[in-house]
């Protein structure tokens, strides 16, 4: 007899549904200002309008743009009234960068761009999960951008249910425009002695915001890295000890035997493949236990969308204890455990016990006035 297919709102084999995997407007940013028509022209648009409803005007858009030293990051020929404020080139900044080097990468227009991303991105989740509700669909929803950026995460930890994150050790990489094809090259660097701030922990620890369920939906260490099975037990361990939800391994494979071990595909690599069992078991059984202490990385509103590097040494913290970035809008009340100030600004205040102040030689707020 016939069998009726299910709906895939119906189908428990569903078990997550995510919007997107590494896209959005932030992990996209080199593309703003280069759109093709008419997609620029209503980026733009969309753009002079978040800041004329912020700002009202053209004047008074330029003195919140003018910082302390004199200096304008808005130019004599742009306008809100006629809308032609360009959109920011949104490069992530390091932390001594020239504050003024160029109109449309000026920090005070950076930080209103990754506000601007912030916002419509939000928008854009809310609609999508209102819609897939009403289809009927129940499971956990995400959206996978850029694990590095935290406006990038808030825009999906306000919105949607979970936070996907993904890593890869020693993740093929190729010459400029010759991407996926050979030669691929590789470090081939041992994941057990990387202690930096890029290794596994720390790397999930700054996807994380609190109070928002976590899982690294797409993980991997790569062949032809002769350390790879080091890496699954690795990512096992940490992620117990981080107390992650759910870990993805990416992925069993799909090419048809006898084809050779590839990047990703575990299926035909006895280094990998063999650990899974009871790697998945120890996960499921939670063998390593949740680590007792935790540290927030603490994080006011200008700290969160002052647009520079937000990786720093901090973050290796994760490699002995649980490790979360906590978002607030001015002032904190902290609780249990270590709160840390991110160091980003001189913006923020944080009350209770266990707190740390911590410096990376600016205070400066969005609009690079001093503090």
């Amino acid at each position: 007899a016939a069998v009726a297919a299910l709906a895939s709102a119906d189908d428990p084999a569903v078990a997550l549904v995510e919007l997107c995997d590494e896209n959005g407007l932030l992990i996209r940013r080199s593309q703003w200002r280069k759109l093709v028509s008419p997609y620029q022209g209503q980026l733009a648009a969309r753009w002079n309008d978040f800041l004329r409803q912020r700002h009202g005007n053209t004047e008074t858009l330029r003195t919140h743009w003018t910082n302390f030293r004199g200096e304008q990051a808005l130019r004599p020929d742009e306008s809100l009234e006629r809308g032609t404020v360009e959109l920011p080139a949104m490069e992530l900044g390091e932390l001594n960068d020239s504050p003024y080097a160029a109109s449309v990468r000026s920090p005070v227009r950076k930080n209103e761009g990754a506000l601007f991303a912030w916002e419509v991105q939000r928008q854009y989740f809310r609609e999508m999960k209102r819609h897939l509700r009403g289809l009927g669909v129940s499971v956990p929803l995400t959206a996978v951008v850029s694990n590095h950026q935290i406006p990038d995460l808030k825009s999906v930890a306000d919105e949607l249910d979970f936070i996907g994150s993904n890593y890869y050790q020693d993740h093929p990489s190729w010459p400029a425009g010759k991407d996926w094809t050979l030669p691929a090259y590789f470090r081939g660097e041992n994941p057990l002695t990387n202690e930096d701030e890029f290794g596994f922990a720390p790397w999930v620890a700054l996807s994380r915001l609190a109070g928002k369920p976590l899982v690294v939906r797409e993980w991997g260490y790569c062949w032809p890295n002769r350390y790879r099975s080091a890496g699954i037990v690795e990512a096992t361990a940490y992620g117990l000890l981080q107390d992650l939800d759910a870990l993805l391994l990416f992925t069993y494979g799909t090419e048809p035997s006898p084809n050779p071990v590839g990047y990703f595909d575990v299926h035909a690599d006895p280094a990998r493949w063999s650990l899974v069992g009871a790697c998945a078991t120890t996960f499921l059984r939670q063998d390593v236990s949740a680590a007792r202490h935790s540290a927030d990385l603490c994080y006011s509103h200008v700290d969160t969308f002052y647009y520079f590097r937000y990786h720093n040494p901090l973050y290796r913290l994760a490699w002995v204890t649980r490790t979360q970035n906590r978002l607030y809008d001015d002032e904190l009340t902290t609780g249990s455990g270590l709160s840390i100030a991110s160091g980003r600004s001189g913006a923020g205040r944080l009350h209770g016990s266990g707190r740390l102040l911590y410096a990376t030689g600016r205070s400066l707020d969005l609009a690079d006035s001093a503090r």
